[in-house]
């Protein structure tokens, strides 16, 4: 099980009733996408083949080409922290080579450097309940597609996508999808070796869609890098906790967390 079930209608009642955001844009959010010409983002392309990986389809199949190979080569394991830097190169020789896994956020940090190294616009996003107070949120990527003009939504260490109608769907999507009981599928994807079902699956995401957060930065080894950095938190409207700027200081950089309810700038278009 993916998450207790005697939550489960708690959940999904405040993901109802914290359902709708600001239509007003009160601060606009500056998203920068590192080119695939970087000379990292260059080495990590060619070094695992990935142009042949994706292959010459429709931007659609070059994306779940991608999620399939990096989902068949990354081993999750919540308990298991990276032994090198926070990049694709290091996290995928620890899968790869060392045969360890490492948890939802690594994954997501390498999987999105991979399709950054494509030339996709790509983001990871920490999906979190409601509070502050919690032992348990997730991670996952959303990828820009041109062709469905909407950030589609990948989650990389449970190795799931959904779709409506044959398409992928986003993240908002699959939050309204939820919230109105809509007919969704999933692949088939195992999770700690065991199927994950569309049930279970929905009723995990119900408790972790609450609130959203990513950087305003996405490159090589961004969270291993001493810069200062700004970090978004999308809430619902009538949530109290929008519309401020916290600062937190580490050892040699400062994190900016503007705390925001605009979703059309969020997701704003790359």
């Amino acid at each position: 099980m993916l998450m207790h079930e005697k939550y489960y209608e708690e959940y999904l009642y405040l993901l109802k009733k914290f359902r709708d955001y600001s239509p007003e844009k009160k601060e606009k959010m500056d998203f920068n996408y590192q080119s695939c010409n970087d000379i990292n983002l260059r080495k990590l392309r060619n070094k695992y083949n990935l142009m042949e990986v994706a292959g010459d389809g429709n931007e659609v199949s070059r994306i779940l080409n991608l999620f399939n190979w990096f989902n068949k080569n990354t081993i999750h394991d919540g308990s298991i922290y990276p032994k090198g830097d926070r990049n694709a190169i290091d996290i995928l020789k620890q899968c790869i080579n060392d045969e360890e896994g490492v948890n939802c956020r690594l994954i997501s940090i390498a999987m999105n450097e991979v399709f950054l190294s494509m030339g996709f616009k790509s983001r990871y996003i920490t999906c979190r309940p409601i509070g502050f107070d919690f032992t348990d949120c997730h991670v996952v990527n959303v990828i820009y597609s041109y062709d469905l003009d909407k950030w589609v939504f990948l989650d990389a260490s449970m190795g799931i996508y959904c779709k409506e109608n044959n398409e992928l769907l986003s993240l908002q999507e699959l939050g309204q999808a939820i919230i109105e009981d809509k007919e969704i599928t999933i692949n088939e994807a195992y999770y700690d070796g065991e199927l994950v079902t569309k049930k279970d699956y929905f009723k995990y995401m119900t408790k972790n869609l609450f609130q959203l957060d990513c950087y305003s930065n996405y490159e090589f080894n961004f969270e291993s890098n001493n810069t200062d950095k700004i970090r978004y938190f999308l809430n619902p409207m009538d949530y109290f906790n929008k519309d401020k700027i916290i600062y937190t200081q580490k050892d040699n950089y400062t994190i900016e967390e503007h705390y925001v309810s605009c979703a059309n700038e969020f997701w704003k278009k790359p």
